[in-house]
């Protein structure tokens, strides 16, 4: 339902964030839920999705559909999740390139055959308090989704004992804000909220009542 709302009005990026359990094996980092089988790579493709599952997913459902419309989608993953037990030394993480978007970008919070770290109890990850800073963060007034990822990713290079892997971010529009609005002199919000700088509420398409507010 959500891809197909997609497709409809395919939007300029779609930003995928994934938290929790997370397992490499090759080229493939699994997304693994609680009740998934994980004693080996068949029970793994069987019950779980890889990175390169939901690309494949965005591209058939979402990029296909909205080039029709002449439409061009930036597609970015941010996998906050543990990449250990690798069965293959690799960093060859790119989606085939006959079954992914055009426009691409994936972030991993720690590299292959590390863990992620959680955090203290009842808290956030530290990738996640870093991609949530309120003055650097991809939500902060005026930072782009690109810089605030970038500046998340720094963050957690200089703080703890991870390292960030960044792939085809360049892509990303460097214009593109979650949270356009920025400080004045006075440190007062000014300018307009949208999903790019200079985007005005009226130019916004609220049309429809927001999608999948429960849990996923």
């Amino acid at each position: 339902e959500f891809l197909d709302y997609l497709a409809r009005k395919p939007p300029e990026v779609v930003l995928i964030y994934q938290a929790g359990h997370g397992m490499q094996v090759h080229n493939d980092v699994y997304l693994i839920p609680a009740s998934a089988a994980c004693s080996d790579a068949h029970a793994l493709k069987q019950t779980c999705l890889s990175h390169l599952d939901v690309f494949e997913w965005l591209w058939q459902f979402v990029d296909t559909p909205a080039k029709d419309l002449r439409t061009k989608v930036h597609f970015m993953q941010i996998l906050d999740i543990c990449r250990d037990r690798v069965a293959q030394d690799t960093s060859v993480l790119d989606p085939d390139a006959s079954a992914a978007p055009e426009l691409w970008s994936i972030c991993f919070s720690t590299s292959h055959g590390s863990v992620a770290a959680d955090g203290d109890s009842n808290s956030h990850s530290p990738m996640a308090q870093a991609l949530l800073d309120p003055a650097e963060g991809i939500f902060a007034p005026g930072v782009s989704l690109r810089q605030g990822i970038e500046n998340a990713c720094q963050h957690i290079r200089q703080t703890i004992s991870q390292r960030p892997l960044m792939c085809g971010l360049e892509n990303l529009p460097h214009n593109f804000c979650l949270n356009s609005l920025v400080m004045d002199n006075n440190g007062l919000l000014a300018g307009s909220t949208g999903f790019k700088r200079g985007t005005r509420p009226h130019d916004l398409d609220l049309s429809e009542p927001e999608m999948f507010q429960g849990t996923p």
